[in-house]
């Protein structure tokens, strides 16, 4: 399993040949029934996240220092208005001719972009890395929690993409990203670099019948699972393993468990 060098266009994980991803979570009896019975995830919403950054469009305005910069943006503003009718001739006029004025318009605009982003998509979090004892502490409850194994090689789990890491916030330029509303969902600070995170990019309709018969649809952030998904419920090291085992026995049989368990002579985490 080879993790992908980062860049600035994100790939999914089939095309990073990424055949396995792990998402880690707590032990809850009523989330994993549903998982097993009704084979559903459920994606978050962008704006519950921890990082207070993330998904959130950001405009540098000190970009607008070049003159090139600030006519291209009030160039974009024009187009924008011709076609939404958002903003009145005299409006952009004045816009085009007042630097305070084009400022406050893109900040609203990215503001704009981040309650659609909160509007239209949910996220379901995945890693290649199953024994990283920093994500058991965080998002498998301190160790107490499960992992879900799955398999990549469906056109919903496969489709996750790879998030980009970066050491400062991507600055916008509208003129560029008009046509790729999913850039700030896939982009966070490189702090967070070890989590080697895909994310699932799920829809809700939102009365947009084309995504109904999307494998990517989701349903108040659940999202369906294609048959076969589901490869294995890993068991913290300081978990129940015994309560995990029966219930997932009971509910069905056919999945696999495995442990995780501490390494008896390093700090490491190892699968059994």
């Amino acid at each position: 399993m080879t993790h992908i060098a980062d860049t600035n266009k994100s790939t999914n994980a089939l095309e990073d040949k990424i055949e396995t991803l792990y998402h880690y979570q707590p032990f809850n009896k009523n989330h994993l029934e549903l998982l097993l019975s009704n084979r559903t995830i459920y994606c978050s919403n962008p704006n519950s996240f921890n990082d207070p950054w993330d998904c959130k469009p950001w405009y540098n305005t000190s970009i607008l220092d070049d003159e090139v910069e600030f006519q291209l943006h009030v160039d974009f503003i024009r187009e924008h208005a011709r076609k939404s009718s958002s903003f009145s001739d005299a409006a952009v006029n004045a816009i085009a001719g007042n630097r305070t004025l084009l400022e406050e318009t893109l900040n609203a605009l990215s503001l704009g972009m981040a309650r659609d982003n909160d509007r239209c998509f949910r996220i379901y979090c995945l890693t290649p890395d199953a024994t990283n004892s920093l994500m058991w502490s965080h998002y498998g409850d301190k160790h107490n929690g499960i992992c879900l194994e799955f398999d990549t090689m469906n056109t919903v789990i496969g489709a996750a993409k790879r998030v980009c890491y970066n050491a400062s916030l991507p600055t916008i330029k509208f003129y560029e990203r008009t046509t790729d509303p999913v850039f700030h969902l896939l982009h966070k600070s490189d702090v967070w670099r070890y989590e080697k995170e895909y994310r699932i990019l799920a829809r809700e309709p939102i009365g947009e019948a084309s995504f109904d018969d999307s494998p990517l649809c989701c349903n108040a952030g659940v999202l369906k699972l294609p048959d076969n998904s589901l490869k294995s419920i890993i068991v913290g090291c300081n978990a129940d393993y015994d309560e995990v085992y029966d219930l997932v026995r009971t509910l069905d049989p056919n999945i696999a468990i495995k442990r995780v368990v501490r390494s008896s002579n390093q700090y490491s985490l190892r699968i059994e």
